[in-house]
């Protein structure tokens, strides 16, 4: 009896075995099933869907210009030559965006330049597409950089001159008036070059602890001059008309008259500064950190 009970046992804890081995294969037969089915209609989906990768722009690219940020007012890049100073690890830059130059004008500029990188960056930026004013597309375009940058804009016909860094040290932004007063004639003439060439000739200049002609300056001294002459002799001719008339009484009105002449002086300086279509001011947050004029052609 007990050897039965052992026998039955030993073919029920069997029948178990057999049983778990059987289901195990069947699971894992219709889940191998179930993967391959999924496989199927991931690779069948991914080909009906034709979806594009998207492609992140390292840093690098941004900075070497092969990529660019979405720029509201994107322009065609035109000639652009460039030459940098062993010595100072200083760089000149020519975009002619607009394509002003010849061949032969951009390689005879990019010399003229080369001379201003002994103290620091430099830049000819011409362009033909630009919503904003001269300052605000240097300011988009030139953030953060130090250096100088002569801009020839033909949407708003100005030529401008913007300084930063140690260079603003030394051209500061009178004297940019001063250079864009000089040169934009040469705008004016359609002569891009010697208009460029003009301006880098001057800054060099300034920036060799020389002078250069500052005609508004000038203008405005002479205008003074003739205030302080005139204020002199109206002075003179009291004092011999009037000769017991106390001075408390002459020289007060010979000052008033002086500061009337100097007065209008300035304001006469200012008018045909704005008449011109000049313009100037420092740099702001986020923008070109430096200055610089602009002046009408």
């Amino acid at each position: 009896m007990k050897r039965l009970l052992k026998l039955l046992l030993l073919t029920a804890f069997s029948l178990l075995l057999l049983a778990g081995t059987f289901s195990s294969a069947v699971f894992a037969s219709s889940s191998g099933s179930a993967s391959d089915a999924l496989n199927k209609l991931y690779e069948s989906a991914k080909e009906n869907m034709n979806v594009t990768p998207i492609v992140t722009p390292s840093a690098a690219d941004l900075l070497s210009g092969t990529l660019s940020r979405e720029d509201p007012d994107p322009e065609t890049p035109g000639e652009r030559r460039e030459y940098k100073n062993s010595e100072t690890g200083y760089t000149a830059v020519i975009r002619d965006d607009a394509s002003l130059l010849t061949e032969e004008e951009a390689e005879k500029l990019l010399k003229d330049m080369e001379p201003i990188t002994a103290y620091g960056n430099v830049v000819f930026q011409s362009t033909d597409h630009n919503s904003s004013s001269p300052r605000g597309y240097v300011d988009k375009k030139y953030a953060g950089f130090d250096g100088s940058i002569f801009l020839l804009d033909m949407q708003n016909r100005q030529v401008g001159l913007y300084n930063s860094g140690d260079i603003y040290k030394v051209v500061t932004t009178s004297h940019t008036a001063s250079i864009t007063d000089n040169v934009y004639l040469y705008a004016s003439d359609k002569e891009y070059y010697e208009c460029a060439a003009e301006a880098f000739r001057e800054e060099l200049i300034l920036l060799q602890g020389g002078k250069i002609a500052q005609p508004m300056k000038l203008i405005c001294s002479i205008l003074l001059g003739l205030v302080l002459g005139f204020s002199i002799n109206f002075l003179i001719l009291r004092m011999q008309r009037y000769p017991a008339a106390p001075p408390k009484e002459t020289v007060p009105i010979a000052v008033s008259t002086a500061a009337m002449g100097a007065s209008l002086a300035v304001h006469v300086y200012k008018r045909v500064r704005k008449s011109s279509g000049s313009s100037g001011g420092g740099g702001g947050g986020g923008g070109f950190g430096g200055g610089g004029s602009s002046h009408g052609f």
